[in-house]
């Protein structure tokens, strides 16, 4: 029988890869995993609120304070900027199965715990108080590519995980969203993305989407580096992680959808507009950035622009 209650320390790597406990994470009622009604609260910690690096997790629903903040979500438990860090509806598959959590009646926290310390973004998890030690980055070699795929297409095929993955359960369940994505590694870290075997029209997809970055980056907006590759014949995307830093740590990264504390579909770019006004370092840059994001999404027709899509990214840099 899976806990009821999962009691977890929340930690955040620097840029400068230091790591820092930043409070606790408590959620109960996990035996409800049928009808949800999850209860979850999160505090800061003492240490954290005095430390210099200190900032808010989400500094809209998670403001630095000594109180006790609840999480207000009962379908998941979980606070908006802890349920970022799940991979989605790709990757939770996987981590379920890694976890031993199949045929289970598991709630998301359950997977959270699981997550520990292999998540994208700048937060650790770990039910021990201590200071953790950086996990290795659960990314695969590039030169894995050509097995991880094959491994994508059976594990799309079947009903169940099937025994024999290897590299997909390695760099396959931390990357968020639906769609199939690897963590891998050449001269860097970057994030590969190619498509399903469901897909009618599927060197297309990935071709698309390279040329909407493409797009993007001619007319101003910041966009990492990219390329398309071939992997037997095979298109994939290779995008380089912005999550990732120079000197071995990690940045945070807050969704819309968890700041704005909203449906990822109910949304609109004026309200993520009157969030950057508010809480970004730099407004007028990132809502130029904003506008010409929204120009690019009309032009191409992209209506996969939800809030989970967006993200601010926090830099002590500035």
């Amino acid at each position: 029988m899976l806990a009821s209650t999962i009691n977890l320390y929340v930690f955040v790597v620097h840029d400068d890869g230091r790591i820092v406990r930043a409070g606790r994470l408590l959620v109960e009622n996990l035996h409800l995993a049928l009808q949800g009604g999850y209860k979850g609260v999160f505090q800061y910690d003492p240490d954290y609120l005095g430390h210099e690096d200190r900032y808010a997790l989400d500094p809209r629903n998670l403001p630095l304070t000594r109180k006790t903040i609840y999480a207000g979500r009962p379908e998941s438990g979980l606070h908006g900027v802890f349920q970022d860090s799940l991979p989605g509806r790709w990757g939770n598959r996987l981590l379920a199965y890694k976890a031993g959590l199949q045929g289970k009646h598991y709630a998301p926290a359950h997977l959270l715990e699981a997550l520990g310390r292999t998540g994208i973004g700048a937060l650790l998890y770990s039910p021990d108080p201590n200071l953790p030690a950086f996990s290795e980055d659960p990314s695969i070699e590039f030169n894995d590519l050509t097995e991880a795929l094959a491994e994508a297409a059976v594990y799309e095929k079947s009903n169940h995980v099937p025994a024999e993955l290897k590299f997909l359960i390695t760099g396959g369940y931390s990357a968020g969203g639906a769609r199939p994505k690897l963590l891998v590694k050449r001269d860097g870290y970057y994030l590969a993305k190619f498509s399903s075997i469901h897909d009618r029209t599927a060197s297309l997809l990935v071709e698309l989407e390279a040329a909407g970055l493409e797009l993007g980056r001619r007319i101003g907006l910041e966009i990492p580096d990219f390329e398309v590759c071939r992997i037997q014949q095979q298109p994939v995307l290779l995008t380089k992680r912005f999550d990732v830093t120079a000197g071995g740590g990690r940045r945070a990264l807050l969704s819309f959808a968890s700041i704005l504390n909203s449906d990822p579909s109910f949304g609109s770019y004026g309200a993520m507009s009157e969030v950057i006004r508010r809480y970004s370092q730099q407004p007028r840059t990132d809502l130029k950035q904003l506008f010409k994001q929204l120009i690019i999404n009309v032009v191409i027709h992209n209506t996969d622009d939800h809030l989970q899509n967006f993200s601010m990214i926090h830099d002590s840099a500035g």
